[in-house]
C-alpha cells in the first residue's frame, strides 16, 4: 500500500475545503432570489430609529395606507417613470428607502441618486442612507459600516448606490444605472452649463438598460416653473379618494374643506384674523359632516380598499403620477389645528402684501405649485381696479404725488400716481407726449417740464377751497444711450425746482432678480468707461439711480391682483385703452444660461405703461412713502389743508398741464 506524506494529506484538505467554499458559493448563486414586495421587505426587515422617526420600530407601512400602491408601482417592472408632487410630511423619503433597502439587499442593481448641491446629498446620506444600513443587519453586512464608506458610494453584491451632485454635466454622465432617483427636480438647473437640461442629461444614464426605473419626487416651486408639476402634468395624474364615513361618497381631501369658527369674542387677531384656528375641522363636501382628527386618519385608511388602494387616474399616459398634500397625513405636526394655523397666517400675511408665507404654504402643504398673482393675472382682474373718476384728478385718499417717465426716442410715456394710507394708490395720469427726444429745443421736453411743473386737483376741491397737488417726486429713464445726456441736463434744471427728481437705469441681468426697487446710487469707481460716463453724469449734480425692476413689476402686478383696502393700486374708467393690454404685456420666464427668473416682453406687445408705473413706484420709495406711520399722513393732510386756505386767500388756480 501506498503512503501518503503529512504534507499530501494537508494539500487535499485544503484542496477539498477550497472546493466545499465553491460550490457553497455556487449553490448559493443558484439559489432563487427571493420574491418580495416592498411593502413586505419594510415592515419585515426595516427598522425605524429615532434618527429618522419619532415612532422609532418595525416600520408599519398602514401609517401611510397612501403610499401602499406606490410602493407596487415601484415594484412594477411595467412602470419605468413614477412622478410624486408632494407635499411634507407624507413620508415618501422613507417610502423611496425602503424600494432602495429591497434593491439593495434581494434583488441588487447600480442605483443613482442625484441631489441638486452637494450639501443635499451629504444631508440625505448622514441622516437617511447610513441608519437605513445600519438598521438592516442583511444590509450592514453586505456593505460593511457605512460610515467608513464615502458618503456619496456604498458598494455591495450585485451593484452599488451612488449620490451625485447634479451641479456638473460630468457627475451626471459618469455611471449609467437601471435605477435613477431624483431628489427635488426643481431645483435641478435647466441648462447645465451649456449642455442642456440636468434632468435630461441624468435620465440618458439607463438608456442601456431594458428593465429601468425613473422615480422623482419633490415639492413644487412656482406654477410654469416646476418641473416636479410640469411632470405630474404629463402624467396619469392620479389622486387619492378618500371615502365619507357618513356618506360614503368618495373625494380628494382639499384644504377649501379646512373650516374654523370667528373669535367668539369676535375680535381680530394679529396672527390669525378673525378666525380660530383652534376650533378647526374637516367638512364632508357632500354631505357637510364635521370630521375630526381621528375620523380623518379613518377615512384615509378606508380608502385602500377601494381600486388601486385608494388612487384614481385621471388622465392616459404611462408616467404614473401621485398628488400628495399634508391633509393625508396622520403625523402629530400635520393635525387640523397646525393645519389651520398655517394656512390662517399665510392668508392674513398675504393681506398685508407679504406672501412669503403662502407661497410656503401652497408648496409645502398643499403640494402644489404657487400661483401669484403675477402669473394669473387677466384683464377681469384689472377691471376690479376700476374705479369712476375723471382723469387728471386725485381721488379722495391719495395725497402724495409720483411720477414715472419712460423715454422713447419720439415721445415720453408718462405716469402720474397719486398714494395715500396702507399703501394704497389711485392712477391720476397714463398718457405720452409727442416729439424729436433727440433735440434738446423739441417743444417735447417743454411739454414734459409742464406736467412735471403742474398742480392737480384733489377731489375735495372746491371753488372757495381749491386743492391742488404738486408732483412730490418723479423716476425718469435714462438708459437709452441716444438720450442719455438729454435726460440727465433736464434733470440738472428740474432740481432747481424739486430735488426729488432722479435719472434712472434699468439693473442689469447679474443680480437683477434680487435688486431693491430703490437704492442710493454710490460713488462709482471712475476706471470704466461706463463709470466715467456716471462721473460725469454726477459732476453735473446729477446722480444715476439703478431700478430694481424686476422686484418693481412683482410689486405693481400683486397690488393690481389685491381684493382688500390694503397696498391696492387704482386706475379711472377712462383710462387710455392700451393701459390693461400693456400691464399684461409681460411675462415671467426662466433664464436659459443663468437660471434667473425675469419678466420679458411678448412678441408684438408694448410696456411703457408698466414701466412708467415702476418708475412712479420707485419715486414713491425715493420718500419712503411704504413707511410713513399714521402721523406722518396726517402731517401731510394738515399741510395740504393749510395749502389750500392759502391758495384761496391769493386766488390761485392752477390747473394741470395735460392736454
Amino acid at each position: 500500500m501506498m503512503k501518503v506524506s503529512q504534507a499530501s494529506t494537508e494539500q487535499n484538505s485544503l484542496g477539498n475545503a477550497v472546493e466545499r467554499l465553491f460550490l457553497g458559493r455556487l449553490f448559493q448563486l443558484l439559489e432563487p432570489v427571493e420574491r418580495i414586495s416592498t411593502r413586505e421587505y419594510a415592515e419585515t426587515y426595516r427598522w425605524l430609529t429615532t434618527e429618522v422617526t419619532a415612532k422609532p420600530g418595525l416600520m408599519d407601512c398602514m401609517e401611510t395606507p397612501f403610499m401602499l400602491f406606490v410602493m407596487e408601482c415601484m415594484d412594477n417592472i411595467d412602470i419605468p417613470i413614477i412622478v410624486a408632487r408632494k407635499s411634507a410630511q407624507i413620508a415618501w423619503s422613507e417610502t423611496q428607502n425602503s424600494y432602495i433597502a429591497k434593491r439593495m439587499d434581494i434583488d441588487p442593481q447600480n442605483i443613482i441618486m442625484a441631489f441638486p448641491r452637494q450639501a443635499s446629498s451629504k444631508s440625505y446620506a448622514n441622516e437617511k442612507i447610513r441608519p437605513l444600513i445600519k438598521s438592516v443587519p442583511s444590509i450592514l453586512q453586505k456593505v460593511g459600516d457605512p460610515d467608513k464608506c464615502s458618503y456619496d458610494f456604498y458598494k455591495y453584491p450585485g451593484g452599488f448606490l451612488k449620490l451625485v451632485t447634479a451641479g456638473s454635466p460630468t457627475a451626471l454622465k459618469s455611471t449609467s444605472a437601471p435605477v435613477l432617483i431624483v431628489e427635488e427636480p426643481d431645483d435641478l438647473k435647466e441648462d447645465l452649463k451649456g449642455q442642456g437640461d440636468a434632468l435630461t442629461i441624468f435620465a440618458e444614464r439607463q438608456k442601456t438598460y431594458l428593465e429601468r426605473k425613473l422615480i422623482y419626487g419633490g415639492t413644487p416651486s412656482e406654477v410654469g416653473f416646476s418641473k416636479v408639476d410640469s411632470a405630474f402634468l404629463q402624467s396619469n395624474q392620479m389622486f387619492y379618494h378618500v371615502p365619507c364615513p357618513f356618506c360614503g361618497q368618495e373625494h380628494v381631501l382639499d384644504f377649501n374643506n379646512l373650516k374654523y369658527d370667528t373669535y367668539a369674542d369676535g375680535r381680530i387677531d394679529p396672527t390669525y384674523g378673525k378666525y380660530d384656528p383652534t376650533t378647526a375641522y374637516y367638512e364632508c363636501p357632500h354631505c357637510k359632516a364635521i370630521w375630526d382628527d381621528a375620523i380623518k386618519k379613518a377615512a384615509v385608511l378606508d380608502a385602500i380598499n377601494y381600486n388601486n388602494l385608494g388612487w384614481k387616474a385621471t388622465a392616459e399616459s404611462t408616467i404614473y403620477g401621485f398628488a400628495f398634500n399634508e391633509l393625508l397625513s396622520s403625523f402629530p405636526g400635520s393635525n387640523l389645528v397646525a393645519l389651520a394655523k398655517k394656512k390662517l397666517e399665510a392668508e392674513v400675511e398675504n393681506e398685508k402684501g407679504k406672501d412669503g408665507k403662502l407661497k410656503a404654504f401652497t408648496n409645502n402643504s398643499c403640494g402644489l405649485a404657487y400661483s401669484p398673482g403675477i402669473f394669473s393675472l387677466n384683464d377681469g382682474m384689472l377691471a376690479a381696479s376700476r374705479l369712476g373718476y375723471n382723469e387728471g384728478t386725485v381721488e379722495p385718499g391719495g395725497i402724495i404725488l409720483t411720477a414715472g417717465v419712460d423715454v422713447q426716442h419720439n415721445r415720453f410715456a408718462i405716469v402720474i400716481r397719486a398714494w395715500g394710507r396702507n399703501g394704497n394708490s389711485w392712477l391720476v395720469y397714463w398718457g405720452e407726449v409727442y416729439g424729436f427726444v433727440k433735440d434738446p429745443e423739441d417743444p417735447v421736453w417743454a411739454a414734459l417740464t409742464e406736467i412735471f411743473l403742474a398742480k392737480y386737483p384733489h377731489a375735495f376741491s372746491t371753488q372757495q377751497y381749491p386743492v391742488n397737488l404738486p408732483i412730490s417726486a418723479l423716476s425718469i429713464d435714462s438708459g437709452d444711450g441716444n438720450t442719455t445726456q438729454l435726460v440727465y441736463d433736464w434733470v440738472r434744471r428740474m432740481k432747481r425746482y424739486n430735488k426729488h427728481v432722479y435719472a434712472t437705469k434699468g439693473s442689469s441681468d447679474a443680480g437683477a432678480h434680487s435688486k431693491e426697487i430703490f437704492t442710493v446710487p454710490q460713488a462709482p469707481d471712475a476706471k470704466t468707461a461706463k463709470e466715467k460716463n456716471k462721473k460725469l453724469a454726477e459732476s453735473h449734480g446729477v446722480g444715476v439711480y439703478i431700478v430694481g425692476v424686476q422686484a418693481g413689476k412683482d410689486e405693481v402686478l400683486r397690488k393690481l391682483t389685491l381684493s382688500g383696502n390694503k397696498d391696492r393700486m387704482y386706475y379711472y374708467d377712462g383710462v387710455r385703452a392700451d393701459y390693461d393690454e400693456q400691464i399684461l404685456s409681460n411675462k415671467k420666464r426662466r433664464s436659459a444660461t443663468s437660471g434667473a427668473v425675469r419678466y420679458e416682453l411678448v412678441a408684438g406687445k408694448r410696456d411703457e405703461a408698466l414701466d412708467c408705473e415702476v418708475l412712479a413706484l420707485h419715486a414713491s420709495r425715493s420718500l419712503f412713502l411704504h413707511l410713513w406711520t399714521e402721523k406722518h399722513w396726517k402731517q401731510a393732510e394738515t399741510m395740504l389743508s393749510a395749502a389750500s386756505v392759502l391758495q384761496s386767500a391769493t386766488s390761485s388756480n392752477v390747473t394741470p398741464g395735460i392736454n
